[in-house]
């Protein structure tokens, strides 16, 4: 789980370091599961995540329901990263990841557990990408920043107070189908011009009005 770096463990309200700290370790767990599990990247069921989650909450369902029917207002992807295989591939197994986790005793004495980070995700065409220079393919790479609110739950799983998200370089005009997009050369010659987007600027806008939609934004060069 390189670049998940947890705060240390301290005691905070009625919680104990020893509590604390199996909380951070089960935020980084889903982190990982979500954004990072290379087959879960890439299409497969993302179940040790939805594991992690409260059922109370209602968030589980719904997830579950916009993975086995996404489409336009139910979408996957304002929780977990997710690519088409039969699109796109990962170039590389190191995904980069950078970002902050802190946490606090709410005023009702629960543990709330803030992430916000920022992954990198090289990635190919599956078949009859554009080269570079003959023999070296084009890599595109999607930029993707979560912040999450999470709340640790009497079940021991996690329960989802806030989500807001934004991906750079994903062709926003493919219908709503569970997956990004990457926007190859081919497809940037043809793309509006969409706002530009620092897809590492920490105070940058998220997608839609709460923060759940999908963002069409064209990266700045970094």
């Amino acid at each position: 789980m390189s670049g998940i770096d947890l705060p240390a463990s301290e005691g905070v309200g009625t919680w104990t370091s020893v509590q604390v700290g199996e909380v951070l370790r089960a935020t980084r767990a889903l982190l990982a599961e979500s954004n990072i599990n290379p087959s879960n990247l890439v299409g497969a069921r993302p179940d040790g995540a939805l594991a992690r989650l409260d059922p109370a909450d209602g968030v589980r369902a719904e997830l579950e329901k916009a993975l086995g029917q996404p489409g336009e207002g139910r979408s996957p992807l304002w929780f977990f990263t997710r690519f088409d295989p039969a699109e796109v591939s990962l170039h590389d197994t190191v995904i980069k990841t950078r970002g902050t986790m802190t946490y606090e005793a709410s005023p009702k004495g629960e543990l709330v557990v803030h992430a916000d980070y920022t992954f990198v995700y090289p990635l190919v065409k599956s078949s009859g990408g554009p080269e570079v220079v003959p023999g070296v393919e084009e890599v595109a790479r999607v930029v993707v920043r979560r912040r999450l609110d999470l709340v640790a739950s009497g079940s021991g799983r996690l329960a989802v107070r806030e989500v807001r998200w934004r991906a750079a370089n994903d062709d926003c005009r493919v219908p709503e189908d569970g997956y990004l997009h990457p926007l190859f050369s081919e497809e940037r010659a043809t793309a509006p011009k969409w706002p530009a987007l620092d897809p590492y600027d920490a105070g940058g806008q998220f997608a839609g009005k709460d923060g759940t939609g999908r963002q069409c934004a064209t990266p700045k060069p970094t």
